[in-house]
Formats: structure tokens, sequence, C-alpha cells
């Protein structure tokens, strides 16, 4: 993993320069935002829409092409650097991004494989397959995983380590990272504690694949996706990802099932996510 290291200014300046700079992006990005999204919001609300998902994928491609601007704006008009640059410049991005995804996968299989031979995962009936639904949620969902990592990994990400270092880069984008979430939170500390570890996982695969999207996008995705629209399980608390059918039904303590919060709020997760991370660094950090 290629270390960057603060620069060597002063600690007030180097606070001050990002503070400022994540400060204009944010404004600019709210602004930007506003008209595409406050005036359609009753308008959908009116709407006699097939799937809510199909407005979920008109907000997120929204939020996502405007984070996308914001991002070029500063880039181009303040650090003079190609907007590619916060992790889009990979060349051959189809091998991490199905890295990520594989490793989503393993990344979910594995609490949920321990549940069921607890005892604790149950099979059911619920509903019926549809396809449409599905493609719908998996439309978003990529858009509103991609928006994510543009957030916390893109932008934001290369302010903090050019002014703090890669560390402090990673803690600091898994606070934020958190702390966007922390209204699904209702004052649980493990759920909380999961979500800043995903941030760490996410970005620690950021900096392993050099400063490519790519894989935090894979990861996160796959684990969103199936968790929500495919399983029919909760997603940060949140039963919206959830499709017209439910495969899985979790029931049991809530240290082990994360109870309301979902899967993600269980310490079988806290101790994979840890795991995942140290794989992930450990097997990619040398090779990049």
């Amino acid at each position: 993993m290629n270390i960057i290291q603060h620069s060597d200014s002063t600690l007030l300046v180097r606070l001050w320069s990002a503070i400022w700079k994540i400060l204009v992006f944010t404004i600019l990005w709210g602004v930007a935002a506003a008209p595409f999204i406050v005036p359609f919001s009753k308008y959908f609300e009116k709407l006699d829409l097939s799937h809510p998902l199909q407005m979920r994928v008109y907000y997120d491609f929204s939020s996502f092409a405007v984070l996308l601007f914001s991002t070029w704006v500063m880039m181009h008009f303040i650090e003079h650097r190609s907007w590619i640059e916060i992790g889009f410049k990979n060349i051959n991005p189809g091998t991490d991004l199905l890295f990520g995804i594989l490793g989503g996968v393993i990344w979910l299989a594995i609490p949920i494989g321990v549940l069921a031979l607890l005892g604790l995962v149950h099979l059911q009936s619920g509903g019926q397959l549809q396809i449409t639904p599905i493609l719908w949620a998996a439309s978003a969902m990529i858009l509103n995983v991609a928006a994510q990592e543009v957030l916390g990994r893109g932008y934001i990400f290369i302010t903090l380590e050019k002014n703090f270092g890669s560390y402090w880069a990673i803690f600091i984008s898994a606070i934020i990272f958190m702390l966007y979430h922390i209204g699904a939170f209702k004052g649980e500390w493990l759920p909380a504690l999961n979500v800043f570890l995903a941030g760490i996982l996410f970005a620690v695969a950021y900096k392993v694949s050099g400063n490519n999207l790519w894989l935090p996008i894979g990861l996160h995705f796959a684990w969103n996706f199936l968790l929500g629209p495919v399983f029919g399980l909760s997603i940060s608390g949140q039963e919206q990802w959830s499709s017209a059918w439910h495969i899985l039904r979790i029931k049991g303590p809530t240290l082990l099932t994360g109870g309301s919060f979902g899967i993600e709020g269980s310490i079988i997760t806290l101790a994979t996510t840890i795991a995942m991370t140290a794989i992930i660094y450990f097997n990619l950090s040398s090779t990049k």
C-alpha cells in the first residue's frame, strides 16, 4: 500500500487547508443537488410507481452525478488536477470490481453461515420472486454505493491524505462514513462500531488498490445487494431495500443477530469485518 505522509506545513495550516476545502466541497454538493432533489419530492409522492425503488434510482443517480460534478469543480479549479485521480484512473477496473464483489460475497457469507450453524437463520417463503423489482434495486444500489464511495473515499479522502497522511485519512474517513449513518444506530454502540469498521475496510481497499474506487465499490455493493434485495434482510436498520420476497429470517440474541439494526449490528460481523480488512491489507498491499 502506497502510504502518503502529510505535508511539511504546520498543523494549523494543514487543518485550515483541509477544513475549508471540505467545507466548500460539501456546500457545493448541497447547492448543486437541491434543484434535482427538492422540486421532485412532492412530484414523486403523487406518482403511482410500480415499485418505490424507481424513485430511488432517480435520487441516487442525481446524488452520484452531482458528487462527480462537485468533485470535478474542486479538482479542476482548486487542485488543478484531473477529477479521475480521486479513484477512477484504473485502466482495467473490471478486475478490482469483480474481486470486490467476490470479497463482498465472502464477507457476508461468513456471518450468515455462523448464524445458520447456531440455528438462528431460518428459510422462509414470504412474497414472490419478481425480477423487475430486483433489477430496480440493483440499479439504485450500485448508484447509491458509488455515491457513498465517491463521498467517503473521493475528494474528501485525498484532501485528508494530503494534509494528514494516509493513516489519518483512513481513520477520519471511516468516522465520516459512520456519521452519515448515525440516524440508524438509535443509541446502540455495536452497530456504530461495525459501520466505522466497514469504513476502515473500504478505505483500506481503496488504498491497497492504488487509490482506486472499484474495489471498495464492489465490496460495498455485494454486501448491500445480497443483504437487502436478494435475502430480504434489513440494511442498517432499513427495510426499504427489501424486494417483494424474503428468503431468510434471522432471529436470536441481539448481540449475535444485530436485532432491529440487522446483521450489520452483530458481533460476528464485527469479527468478520476485522478479518476481511486484514486479509485485503496483507494480501494486496505488497502487490500494489
